[in-house]
């Protein structure tokens, strides 16, 4: 007697994808969530590297236009042997003079806050910053000259932009004794990071 082999019906093979679909679905979201969480360190990476950066070339400035530039013994607010540099600058003098441009052209902490030196770029046509003063990663690294290290830099910071606030700020109850430098890097996931630091007048 012949025994008859019975196969899936239409219904049951049905039910069967419904179910396989489901418990993938579930995996792939787990796996989704992960490549996030993968993710969300590099981001942070780069946002601290930029903003190592930014830092940097700030701090190997002057405190102010009205210093020894050449790193010297000649404060502004002070006064030796008898020779005086005038006063620091004022809060509403913060910002590039004229000239004053190009990363290499920035020779004073203040020169760095983002709201005059995007008006003066925005004059001469050379960079564009984004809604709320934000400036190109690449505009702060001083080894981008080149096309091919811009385009390096553009490619691996993709979607970050830099944006810079400098203030007056005490440290010894005079009000020329520092400035308060707050750089905020917008990561390419639209989270804003703020970094900041005092410049002493030394």
């Amino acid at each position: 007697m012949i025994k008859k082999v019975r196969g899936f019906t239409l219904i049951e093979i049905i039910i069967g994808i419904v179910v396989l679909s489901i418990a993938l679905t579930g995996g792939l979201s787990l796996l989704i969530s992960q490549v996030d969480a993968y993710r969300d360190p590099l981001i942070k990476e780069k946002s601290v590297q930029i903003a190592k950066r930014v830092v940097h070339e700030i701090q190997i400035r002057a405190y102010d236009e009205k210093s020894d530039i050449g790193g010297g013994i000649f404060r502004c607010s002070e006064t030796v042997g008898g020779i005086s540099l005038g006063d620091c600058s004022a809060e509403a003098e913060y910002g590039t003079d004229p000239g004053e441009l190009m990363l290499d052209t920035l020779d004073d902490v203040d020169d760095f806050d983002t709201a005059k030196l995007c008006l003066s770029l925005k004059l001469s046509g050379s960079y564009s910053c984004s809604d709320n003063n934000y400036l190109p990663v690449v505009y702060f690294f001083s080894d981008a000259a080149d096309e091919a290290a811009q385009k390096k830099y553009n490619d691996y910071y993709a979607g970050f932009l830099v944006k810079i606030e400098v203030v007056p700020a005490k440290i010894s109850g005079d009000a020329d004794s520092a400035k308060k430098i707050t750089v905020t890097v917008r990561q390419s996931d639209g989270l804003e990071i703020e970094y900041s630091f005092i410049k002493a007048n030394i």
